[in-house]
């Protein structure tokens, strides 16, 4: 096996995913691992847009192209860890990011690439001067390291956008665009995303969707009524709502819960069969728009009735004698809710029953009130949302609650009710994203709905540290942090009051649910590559210095650990074992299963010792991480023999 470097730039699957999926759709149009572009043209023909025309349908404005590219480059900065501001730090499955949620997101791209369940954001609405906007593409941790300060004075905005500027529309997309394009790679294929926004921005907003994740997956435009006295500031109208937008991964691999029934509904399910499962009667004719033979006639056929056992059957015999067909009242023929395949399938569940002439028969489905497995079924939700619990007021009073203040820490946190509302229409034991994360909304959802269900869902959160101007609270990211420690403390008090017999989480004995580690955005421990168009030797002589010693001054082992994780696409929940077993280094195991098939072994020690080596078991599939500088010209042959080994 080869020894591989490890380098920042190497590792940045961005692109290079993308060129393996359009080589395997179109192989004839590759060449030497480059694209044939005339090739691709003559295999896409009139699929492709002519150059020559300047007008096509989409979304265009100034700075997009930019947007584009700043998604495609790789991040010149890392993660590292903060211990000590979490909570359960060693078993947590939970994160709290700190940083630019662009950068952050690059970062998590090649461990998190399609693991994430659900992403809900609740972004800048651009009401003409709510967000940061960094427009420095070229230094983009420079300019945070300013903002945070890091480096320098702190407390200045990168850039406000505010309704006088020119570019007004266009620099909120110019933000949003790239951390999109990004979030779609991160989700799952049955993956969803829910944005919160209002009437600023819904719009363009809805059109970048259209482009990013497809028309096609476009599930809804959720209206949220949220401010029952409406927005007084309003001209002629005051807004009472706002939007909640939804879009899958896939249309095809999607699946959403519905919202629990209410007694009402329930009691509905009056009959019980020999099981004890209650069910109701549903008519298989279809009802209402689209329900005649023109606009379905693959769903018009006759279905046979026993009138002895009720039970139906697609072939007429003796036994199945009775004839029905789809027929509305008015005479015309209709059709069926299923097709052949789906009655074939289902049979079991679908019966003949006399109409009241007593000639006549209809059919009709017996609908079980456990349609999931463990699952109460549901009611498909409703595009608009009234709850009174979705009041933005609620989420002020919240906040205030749960950090012990009468004052306004955070304008508009979303309420708790909210997330609840979203997180029950998927599945359990999912990891969820807010890279928005403001107040913390969504992780106090997560924790408490986790621990009121018995749910093992877990949140991922990226905050930047906006400043706030406050002493007790400088920043946002520490206002996110509190609370996420309050709720987790006031879980375990009320556990204690209870006084329960059973585990706090039952199905999660480490309680992983239970507790968060924080990572903050800082820079990377590797020198950052930069090319030059000199050709003397003062000026190259950095260049391969760089190649000799790749790392920077007083890099920091836990801090080199972390990056290597994600450099080799292991997640930042990563179990770290320190081997100590007759081994002559310090060397550490990395597992992360769930996420990665092989294991890391890391040594960052300067010179490793013959004997390590030796006594090293490694599996084929795993991977060996060192410094170049630690192994000598035999062990590097001894090594390249045994193991996968990439080196620093």
């Amino acid at each position: 096996m080869p020894i591989t470097k490890l380098t920042p730039e190497n590792n940045y699957p961005y692109l290079q995913e993308r060129l393996e999926a359009l080589e395997q759709a179109v192989p004839e149009a590759f060449a030497d691992g480059r694209i044939n572009w005339d090739m691709l043209r003559e295999l896409l023909g009139e699929k492709l847009e002519d150059e020559a025309r300047d007008e096509y349908f989409g979304l265009n404005w100034p700075g997009k192209r930019e947007a584009r590219k700043r998604a495609a480059t790789p991040s010149r900065a890392t993660l590292v860890p903060a211990p000590g501001e979490g909570l359960n730090e060693d078993e947590t499955e939970n994160l709290f990011i700190e940083g630019d949620n662009l950068e952050v997101l690059k970062l998590m791209l090649k461990s998190y690439a399609g693991k994430i369940k659900m992403i809900y954001i609740d972004p800048p609405y651009n009401t003409g001067n709510d967000f940061i906007y960094n427009d420095n593409f070229t230094e983009p941790l420079e300019a945070y390291l300013d903002y945070t300060g890091a480096r320098g004075e702190s407390g200045e905005l990168l850039t406000t956008n505010t309704r006088s500027d020119g570019r007004f529309h266009s620099k909120w997309l110019n933000m949003i665009y790239p951390r999109l394009i990004l979030a779609r790679q991160l989700l799952r294929e049955d993956g969803i995303i829910f944005v919160s926004i209002d009437d600023n921005e819904i719009h363009n907003l809805r059109q970048v969707m259209n482009e990013i994740f497809g028309e096609e997956n476009f599930i809804k435009e959720i209206v949220v009524y949220n401010n029952p006295r409406g927005r007084q500031s309003d001209r002629f109208i005051a807004t009472s709502h706002e939007y909640l937008l939804a879009y899958s991964k896939s249309e095809s691999d999607c699946n959403l819960f519905g919202i629990p029934l209410t007694d009402e509904q329930i009691s509905e399910y009056k009959y019980v069969d020999k099981n004890g499962e209650k069910y109701r009667y549903l008519g298989l004719r279809q009802r209402g728009s689209a329900s005649l033979r023109e606009d379905r006639p693959a769903m018009f056929f006759p279905i046979y009735v026993n009138p002895e056992s009720k039970k139906v059957s697609l072939e007429k015999t003796v036994e199945y004698s009775i004839e029905v067909i789809p027929q509305k009242s008015d005479g015309r023929d209709g059709r069926w809710m299923w097709g052949k395949r789906k009655v074939l399938d289902s049979i079991d569940l679908i019966e003949g029953y006399p109409l009241r002439d007593g000639q006549r028969y209809d059919i009709r489905i017996r609908d079980y009130l456990n349609k999931h497995e463990d699952r109460i079924r549901d009611s498909k939700p409703k595009s608009v949302w009234l709850d009174g619990e979705l009041n933005t007021q609620n989420g002020t009073t919240e906040l205030k609650k749960i950090l012990g203040t009468n004052e306004n820490l955070i304008d508009f946190p979303k309420p708790v009710f909210l997330i609840n509302k979203i997180l029950n229409l998927i599945e359990d034991d999912s990891i969820v994203l807010d890279f928005f994360s403001g107040s913390a909304t969504t992780a106090q959802a997560i924790l408490e709905l986790n621990y009121q269900n018995n749910r093992n869902n877990r949140f991922v959160l990226i905050q930047i540290p906006e400043v706030t101007g406050r002493d007790d609270y400088q920043t946002i990211a520490e206002i996110g942090k509190e609370r996420i420690r309050k709720v987790i403390r006031l879980i375990k008090e009320d556990y204690a009051k209870r006084n329960l017999q059973t585990p706090l989480f039952p199905n999660d004995e480490s309680q992983t649910t239970l507790g968060f580690k924080v990572f903050k955005y800082n820079r990377s421990n590797f020198k950052q590559w930069k090319p030059t168009q000199e050709d003397s030797v003062e000026a190259l002589t950095p260049l391969f210095d760089n190649l000799s010693d790749p790392l920077i001054q007083g890099w920091k082992k836990e801090n080199l650990l972390t990056e290597i994780l994600l450099l080799e696409g292991f997640p930042l929940t990563s179990k770290i074992t320190y081997l100590e077993d007759h081994l002559k280094n310090e060397v550490y195991c990395v597992s992360a299963p769930g996420f990665c098939a092989h294991d890391l072994f890391v040594c960052l020690d300067e010179t490793i010792h013959p004997a390590t080596v030796e006594l090293l078991t490694m599996e084929k599939e795993d991977i060996f991480v060192c410094l170049d500088s630690a192994l000598s010209d035999e062990l590097k042959a001894r090594v390249q023999d045994q193991f996968n080994v990439h080196i620093i």
